[in-house]
């Protein structure tokens, strides 16, 4: 998420999401890795690292909030094509199709984290496009979007 294009503000919520459940894995680590910890220092610790890990949920949803608010012009068709992605995955018979519409969704969610506002037309397109069965806009529209590859 920390590698979009949003703002600033929504771009250093997360990274600092990012950092901030990275030192609660590190504060995790070294309970389990510090000898003779005794069970009350244990105890803080892990309680510590837990609200570290809250913490950056909410810097997350800081982030997210951020985008949201940045896409709100493309929201709608990006709401639509979601449920259609959902609700087509839940009839396909057909794996090909069901890789084509799971993985342009992936590149519309990629495009919406990475906050490329450009990417995410092309990018509802493709989940239009794999839906109808027309995988090579599929796959053109997920190229454009950087293949849901961005974030955390």
């Amino acid at each position: 998420m920390a590698n979009g294009g949003v703002s600033d503000a929504g771009n250093m919520a997360a990274q600092l999401s990012d950092l901030f459940l990275q030192v609660s894995l590190a504060a995790d680590q070294a309970r389990t890795s510090i000898p003779n910890l005794s069970s009350d220092d244990a105890q803080q610790l892990q309680s510590t690292a837990e609200q570290l890990d809250e913490l950056s949920g909410q810097l997350n949803a800081a982030a997210v909030q951020q985008i949201l608010q940045n896409i709100q012009p493309q929201l709608d068709s990006i709401v639509q094509a979601t449920q259609d992605a959902r609700d087509a995955l839940k009839k396909v018979k057909d794996i090909q199709k069901a890789f084509a519409i799971a993985g342009a969704a992936a590149a519309l969610a990629g495009a919406i984290v990475e906050g490329n506002l450009s990417g995410i037309g092309s990018a509802v397109g493709g989940v239009v496009s794999a839906i109808k069965g027309d995988g090579a806009d599929a796959n053109k529209a997920s190229s454009a979007s950087g293949g849901g590859k961005g974030g955390s």
